[in-house]
């Protein structure tokens, strides 16, 4: 099994080791692949369904006497991609479904929890309840390549990556996209709550967040550019999700029910820990407090962990959180109670910044700082940011700081940055600034040196 080929050796990447302090620094590190690109292929998947005739595929979507543009919607098995057909198909497009298909869960211990196989029976019925044909396209090597190695390899060594922006980029509107056109759509369609638009005096197609504020997914296609998104349409994003199911039912949608889909795709509800043992060897540590309590015990290792999240230590009186890592040597810092000053910054940075119009706003290019909103995780409200380049020299860090203190910067989450409800790009978090906590501190050493 390819996963058991792998397993245990993405910690043998990390040639150097990483260290984030409270504030520490993200030291440079170098992804590799831990397959050859010839183990992937040698992956036999006899068990899909059969690779797609593309070229009768396109000749009939391309046929002249069609009347409407032709439409291909991501169909994933749910309520919001079948609602976004069955709305693409009432505003007459020509509209066929897309099933893709990332992962394996047969490659993996305690299989079961990936709903893959459940999803695609789902997304057949919803098709055919549709009327729409509908077609499987595996893309399990390419995933794994291109998204699952680098997140692995970012957990080994101690960040916190977010792979469903990555799988947006390289998977959903790159290869599924580049497919759906090679089979005749002009444009692909998914059931994401954003909205796209179109400047009337010319210029790049703009991201805007969805409608529905509690849903919107803008954030997780903050790295995919515009040139992508001018053949892309989300039939859903001016809509909220009770107004969505209510089309569902009002079509006779079994999938108006069906429980949303959580947590990262591959891992779904499981248990993260254990799902993160299966790949990268957790090494037990020391949990040090930054109030200096007594011993707090050990940590199963430091890959399990993220910035902010409770530390599960028992025989304490009050909860302690993750306040930061020294991957180095091996220690998880804890602070007690999950508003403690160790966990939260008023300034961070963020590396390669990436700009959905390609270019940087018009305040950083010319080399002003800019006044924006920003989100540094999913279900965070938007919060004010100034933002500038770390270098007046390179574009490739910006520095950050927050108009309030935020809580539990995490490195190696996405910064994504908006413009009001345009989506300007993202960025990945570095290393947060000084806590306030460490700030109390310096103060009080200031404050000794003084009166001494």
């Amino acid at each position: 099994m390819l996963a058991s080929t792998c397993r245990k050796r993405f910690a043998e990447t990390a040639k150097r080791p990483l260290v984030i302090l409270l504030s520490g620094r993200s030291f440079g590190f170098r992804r590799r692949s831990c397959c050859s690109v010839q183990e992937l292929h040698s992956r036999t998947l006899s068990s899909l369904p059969k690779t797609l005739d593309v070229n009768a595929e396109k000749s009939k979507w391309n046929s002249s006497s069609r009347r409407q543009p032709v439409v291909a919607v991501g169909i994933s098995g749910g309520v919001d991609s079948s609602v976004a057909a069955l709305l693409l198909k009432r505003q007459g497009y020509q509209v066929f479904g897309l099933y893709m298909r990332n992962w394996d869960s047969n490659d993996e211990a305690g299989s079961g929890n990936c709903t893959a196989d459940q999803d695609y029976e789902d997304a057949q019925r919803v098709c055919k309840h549709l009327g729409i044909e509908l077609f499987h396209v595996d893309y399990q090597k390419r995933y794994w390549v291109q998204v699952f190695e680098s997140f692995m390899h970012d957990i080994s060594l101690g960040l916190t990556p977010n792979p469903d922006l990555s799988c947006n980029q390289f998977i959903k509107f790159d290869a599924l996209l580049e497919h759906a056109i090679q089979m005749g759509a002009d444009n692909l369609a998914t059931g994401h709550y954003a909205r796209l638009h179109r400047p009337q005096s010319g210029g790049a197609v703009q991201l805007l967040r969805g409608a529905d504020y509690d849903k919107d997914q803008s954030y997780f296609l903050a790295s995919v550019g515009a040139a992508a998104l001018e053949r892309v349409q989300f039939p859903v994003g001016s809509l909220l999700k009770p107004e969505v199911r209510e089309l569902a039912v009002s079509e006779g949608l079994f999938t108006a029910s069906k429980r949303s889909s959580a947590g990262i795709c591959f891992i779904g509800r499981r248990n993260f820990q254990d799902f993160i043992a299966e790949y990268v060897e957790l090494k037990p540590g020391p949990f040090v407090s930054v109030d200096g309590h007594a011993d707090l015990g050990m940590h199963i290792g430091i890959a399990a962990y993220t910035h902010g999240q409770r530390a599960g230590i028992s025989g304490v009186p009050e909860a302690f959180y993750v306040a930061g890592k020294d991957v180095q040597n091996n220690i998880v810092f804890v602070a007690p109670g999950a508003d403690h000053p160790a966990l939260f910054s008023n300034s961070a940075v963020a590396d390669s910044p990436f700009w959905i119009s390609s270019e940087a706003p018009k305040a950083l290019k010319n080399g002003k700082p800019l006044k924006c909103m920003f989100k540094a995780r999913y279900r965070q409200h938007l919060e004010e940011c100034v933002v500038c380049f770390s270098n007046s020299t390179s574009r490739e860090a910006l520095s950050v700081r927050f108009t309030h203190p935020l809580r539990a910067v995490t490195p190696g989450q996405a910064l994504v940055l908006y413009d009001g409800d345009v989506c300007l790009g993202a960025s990945i978090l570095s290393y947060p600034g000084p806590s306030l906590f460490e700030q109390r501190l310096g103060e009080c050493n200031q404050g000794a040196i003084l009166m001494s």
